[in-house]
């Protein structure tokens, strides 16, 4: 293979193989509960370390053979990136075995696309090789797959956005640090790509900057564990945690109503109603005078209560 570096490609390898060093890190560091974080980061840095030997590159066969490795990347941090929002803001629910089998086979089916595609021409319809600021670079044509694939690369990462914005909203303060910077890492290369793919953003020429926010993002990740702690305290640990107490626990607003509960104590007000969050605390221990009182005057207190459960 030939190669030809220039400062941008230096910078993408040199910043992908970092990368893929921290992202061991961070796994090492996390005990693996937050794998599908760890396996997003190793998607985008592969995506940079690739794409840097791709612009460096002097034979469109060359180019091509680091296209297919970049893919590796791009095609697997969509689907980790919407499994790690799932798993951090509690929606295992999400996590049906029908939704499971998409987020685990469109990437295998968009990289076996790419691997495949001088018989198809699905992903990438033709390839022609140019020359720009005196190096060689691969105009691709966009087949009827990329359009696909981007459109899911947008998707998820919107809708990961939409778990993590909807969770700073209801967040305590100690969480909404790092939900908001997680917002920030995964927005910044999320609209760079699209300003480059749309609307013609292209301060480096044919270059595409979305791999060079990466090292943005990674610089924002680095900060937020060394400062901030992030993950140190997980937003579903308190969650899963109060489900799992045999206690019943029960959550109201300065209005009265019922914000949260957990299991525990659907049991003891069972029979009461079906539907509790939004619902006057009175509908539920309207008997319990003296505890009502409590609530109403707002103040601590420990008090003994009897409840018939059936």
């Amino acid at each position: 293979m030939q190669f030809e570096f220039s400062y941008y490609s230096i910078i993408l390898i040199v910043s992908g193989i970092a990368a893929s060093l921290f992202s061991a890190f961070v796994f090492n560091r996390l005990g693996g509960t937050l794998k599908w974080f760890v396996f997003t980061l190793i998607g985008i840095s592969i995506w940079a370390f690739a794409y840097g030997f791709k612009i460096s590159s002097l034979e469109w066969n060359e180019m091509l053979f680091w296209v297919k490795v970049e893919y590796l990347g791009i095609a697997i941090a969509p689907s980790t990136w919407l499994l790690f929002c799932i798993k951090y803001t509690g929606k295992e629910s999400w996590l049906k075995p029908q939704v499971l089998l998409i987020l685990i086979a469109f990437p295998i089916i968009t990289y076996l696309i790419v691997l495949t595609n001088e018989w198809h021409h699905l992903h990438f319809a033709g390839r022609l090789q140019e020359t720009s600021n005196s190096f060689p670079y691969l105009a691709i044509q966009k087949g009827p797959w990329f359009l696909v694939h981007t459109i899911y690369f947008y998707f998820t990462v919107l809708l990961g956005n939409y778990l993590l914005i909807t969770s700073f909203k209801r967040a305590e303060p100690i969480y909404k640090k790092h939900t908001l910077l997680l917002i920030v890492i995964s927005t910044l290369p999320w609209l760079v790509n699209i300003f480059y793919l749309l609307g013609g953003f292209k301060p480096f020429g044919p270059i595409d900057p979305t791999p060079f926010t990466f090292i943005v993002s990674y610089a924002l990740i680095a900060v937020g564990l060394f400062k901030f702690n992030l993950f140190d305290v997980l937003p579903i640990a308190k969650d899963k945690l109060i489900k799992a107490m045999t206690e019943g626990i029960l959550v109201i607003d300065l209005n009265g109503k019922v914000m949260d509960l957990n299991p525990a104590m659907k049991r003891i007000i069972k029979g009461k109603g079906g539907s509790y969050i939004g619902h006057p605390v009175e509908l539920f221990f309207s008997e319990q005078q003296e505890l009502m009182k409590v609530i109403n005057d707002r103040r601590h207190s420990q008090i003994e209560v009897s409840i018939d459960v059936k």
